[in-house]
């Protein structure tokens, strides 16, 4: 097992200071030095060849437990699921990796130490030692990398989510917001996209809800967000005549679906060859305003 692997190589480390101590006292006798610099040799490649292993299952234990592809997700569930980044982070911070600050400057910064206290001094001695160190140190690097895998398109949607439902806090008087995530895996189940559900009450059972959800657009290489607006009803309910005396500002584009037994209408900001892929803050308000309103007209009708 690896534990087993690493009693072996601390007991090997542990060796080091009896070989400094012995090659200090006897490091001007050519044939001692000799041996000395040999079984430094095996006692490096011992160590290194007990520490390198094929894998190491080091994934964050934190999933998600769902059979349907979109899932509801109470406000808690939603929160800690956002501090995955944050753990993953801090789980990379590892001094013998290059994936990270920290390890970049241990591979550099460490075994120069001994080299430059050897080249102040002139001694020979410190100059095995620091070879030694180097030996010793510097392969870990080159043994594997860990670097979590982020969902970046996700989280970029998680924070401009976030950001609308603390700035709308007007627009969203009376209403409850819901979140939704939508999963993938057969067995492992992790989200890959996310979409709020904003809840109106005293609608009819065959209006089936208002999602507000957002989409990313790459233009030179930097990810904008496209937010726009789904109102679902079950067929039959005739939709676009319910909404149809809402007026849309001109800016805006409300349109008509139906697909898999339900009515769809999606309120999005109009795009053009040049602008409109990018909706700030405020067009994201306007179209949330707008989306609530169209779905408060339905008791209206």
């Amino acid at each position: 097992s690896y534990t087993n692997r690493l009693i072996v190589v601390i007991a090997a480390l542990a060796l080091f200071p009896t070989f400094a101590t012995l090659t200090q006292e006897n490091w001007n006798d050519q044939n001692a030095r000799t041996v000395y610099i040999i079984a430094t040799i095996i006692l490096i490649i011992t160590i290194h060849a007990f520490l390198w292993v094929k894998s190491i299952d080091l994934t964050i234990k934190d999933g998600f437990n769902a059979n349907a592809k979109w899932v509801l997700v109470d406000e808690s569930t939603y929160t800690n699921m956002k501090l995955i980044k944050q753990k993953m982070l801090k789980w990379d911070l590892n001094p013998l990796d290059f994936s990270n600050k920290l390890g970049v400057l241990c591979f550099f910064g460490i075994p120069l130490i001994p080299v430059f206290i050897a080249g102040v001094t002139g001694n020979n001695y410190l100059t095995y030692i620091s070879l030694i160190s180097i030996l010793l140190f510097c392969p870990q690097f080159f043994s594997g990398m860990l670097s979590p895998e982020f969902r970046n398109n996700l989280f970029f949607k998680i924070r401009w989510i976030d950001s609308l439902v603390k700035k709308a806090s007007i627009e969203l008087t009376g209403c409850k917001i819901g979140y939704y995530l939508q999963l993938s895996g057969k067995e492992h189940k992790t989200p890959y996209d996310v979409k709020i559900r904003i809840n109106v009450d005293n609608l009819p059972k065959e209006f089936l809800g208002l999602f507000g959800q957002i989409s990313i657009n790459t233009v030179s290489n930097s990810a904008y967000p496209y937010f726009y607006m789904v109102l679902i009803a079950k067929e039959g309910f005739n939709l676009k005549t319910k909404i149809k005396q809402i007026d849309v500002q001109d800016s805006d584009l409300l349109e008509f679906s139906g697909e898999n037994g339900v009515e769809i209408a999606v309120l999005r900001q109009r795009t053009t060859k040049y602008d409109g892929y990018y909706t700030s803050i405020k067009d994201m308000k306007r179209i949330l305003s707008t989306g609530i309103a169209l779905t408060q007209s339905i008791k209206r009708a």
